[in-house]
């Protein structure tokens, strides 16, 4: 049976909301609310680079970096054949060193 609903985009779902999420980052960093974003937005489906820069209106080449610090973090997690990222879904290699 095929399914002929399309599922809504990240970018539908980022225009389907009318009033913007306000979020305490007084003491994390740009680099912290771009992971909070990252996951709301690849949380359900993977999202391609484009789909977030298009949601955040990020510069690309900030996106990439941050992007790859999230992947060596074990926040994201990045899928090949149609590169996009998705919620890690535990955050590996991460230890806390006091």
């Amino acid at each position: 049976m095929i399914d002929d609903k399309k599922r809504p985009s990240v970018l539908d779902v980022a225009a389907s909301r009318s009033m913007p999420r306000i979020v305490d980052f007084s003491g994390g960093t740009f680099y912290d609310l771009f992971i909070a974003k990252a996951k709301e937005l690849c949380g359900k489906e993977p999202c391609t680079i484009d789909e977030l820069v298009a949601v955040l209106t990020i510069n690309k080449i900030q996106v990439n970096a941050w992007l790859e610090q999230a992947v060596e973090n074990g926040e994201l997690k990045k899928l090949t054949k149609l590169v996009r990222y998705e919620m890690a879904s535990s955050k590996q290699g991460a230890l806390a060193l006091k």
